[in-house]
């Protein structure tokens, strides 16, 4: 990546290139990026939630075609597949929750 940005590039693809960090070391990484490539457009494609929220603008891809971009707020507020796209993972955690909070209960009865 550094050998990338010192060659000060208009475009930048990043695909999925700070997934072996954690969340803080990437967003501090995504940070100096933002203040580092002045005049370089960098396109980042990401799948971890707080990479995602930190974009400018978010393009939603599914099925192979751009359904919607715009900011996090605005696709979660009018971008049905985005909204469970970005919801999945609390739904499964929920639901899990419930399922076990159900089966305590039939093992105490």
């Amino acid at each position: 990546m550094a050998r990338a940005i010192i060659r000060e590039p208009r475009l930048l693809v990043l695909d999925d290139a700070t997934s072996a960090v954690d969340p803080s070391v990437e967003q501090a990484i995504l940070a100096a990026l933002r203040h580092s490539s002045a005049g370089t457009t960098v396109l980042v494609v990401a799948y971890r939630m707080a990479t995602i929220t930190l974009a400018d603008e978010i393009v939603y891809v599914e099925g192979g075609r751009v359904v919607d971009h715009g900011t996090h707020a605005e696709l979660r507020a009018r971008c049905p597949g985005y909204e469970r796209l970005v919801t999945a993972y609390q739904r499964e955690a929920e639901e899990r929750s419930a399922v076990a909070a159900d089966e305590e209960e039939v093992s105490r009865a």
